[in-house]
């Protein structure tokens, strides 16, 4: 696939080219490719950024999530707080805690903290 290509002149459309290749083969972004390109002398996020991969209408990445509005972060707060304040939750929690502490091979008694 990229024996068609020049990795030292590569064009926008050269580089859309191998990207709709790859798609067409099912293969996605990876680590692994990445070192595979490299190791035939391409440089795969070149490539991408030159494909426009991950690029909006403006040719800019799009930004992730807006951050969470202050009442949505106090309503979290306080359901956080009223679960762990919680006498049911903490009662849950010890109970749980102790009976996989008292199942043998879930617990190794030898402290390294102690």
């Amino acid at each position: 696939m990229l024996s068609n290509y020049d990795a030292n002149s590569l064009s926008t459309s050269d580089a859309q080219e191998i990207v709709q290749s790859l798609q067409d083969a099912n293969i996605s972004p990876s680590e692994a490719l990445a070192s595979t390109m490299s190791a035939a002398g391409f440089d795969a996020k070149n490539i991408g950024d030159l494909a426009g991969v991950g690029q909006n209408s403006q040719g800019q990445r799009p930004m992730g999530p807006p951050p969470p509005k202050t009442e949505e972060m106090s309503t979290i707060s306080d359901l956080l707080d009223s679960l762990l304040n919680s006498n049911d939750t903490q009662k849950f929690i010890v109970n749980s805690l102790s009976q996989i502490l008292q199942e043998p091979g879930n617990y190794n008694r030898m402290s390294f903290y102690a």
